[in-house]
C-alpha cells in the first residue's frame, strides 16, 4: 500500500494504491459470467436497456455451469439518480446468502491478501466487507466527484 500521487505529490490524505493479486480479476470475471451478471450488464449498459435514473430492481442469479455452489442468489441492481449523467449501474448481494457467496469468490481470487495488507498498514485488528458490488458503465457525460465515507478515522474504505 502506498499513498496515491500525481507528479510526485500525494493527491489526498486518504487516497491509497494497493496491488491486487493476479488471480482476483479472472476469478471475478468467471463468477460474473457463471452467474449471469455479465449478461445483465450487457443488457443494461451496452444494449440500451438501462434502469431509469434512481431505479432499482431485484434479480435472482444462479450458477449456470455448476462450478460454484448450487442454488440461487438474490441481488439488487441500482442506478444512481440523473445528476450522475451516466448509465452506471451497480449490482450488490441482497441477502446474507448472496453476500457470503460473493465473499467466497473474493477469497478464492486472493482478496484476503488485500485485506491483510490494508489491516496491517492501518493497524486494524479486524475488517468487515459490506456493500460488495459490481459496477458497470459505458457512457458518462460528466463525472460526479463525491465521497461515500467521511471522517471515519481511516476505518472505512471504498475499494
Amino acid at each position: 500500500i502506498e499513498p496515491m500521487t500525481w507528479d510526485g505529490n500525494q493527491i489526498a490524505e486518504n487516497a491509497f494504491h494497493i496491488d491486487l493479486p493476479p488471480t482476483l480479476l479472472p476469478e471475478l470475471r468467471a463468477y460474473a459470467d457463471r452467474m449471469g451478471i455479465t449478461d445483465l450488464y450487457r443488457d443494461l449498459v451496452i444494449d440500451g436497456r438501462p434502469l431509469p435514473p434512481g431505479g432499482e430492481r431485484a434479480f435472482e442469479f444462479s450458477d449456470r455451469d455448476g462450478k460454484g455452489d448450487e442454488g440461487s442468489y438474490n441481488w439488487m441492481v441500482q442506478r444512481p439518480k440523473g445528476h450522475w449523467k451516466s448509465n452506471m449501474h451497480w449490482t450488490s448481494p441482497a441477502d446474507e446468502t448472496a453476500h457470503d457467496d460473493y465473499l467466497k469468490v473474493l477469497s478464492a481470487g486472493g482478496f484476503d491478501s488485500v485485506l491483510e495488507a490494508l489491516g496491517t498498514y492501518f493497524g486494524l485488528e479486524g475488517l468487515s466487507a459490506y456493500h460488495l458490488s459490481f459496477i458497470g458503465v459505458s457512457h458518462c457525460e460528466k463525472g460526479f466527484i463525491h465521497a461515500d465515507v467521511n471522517n471515519s478515522g481511516r476505518k472505512a474504505f471504498n475499494m
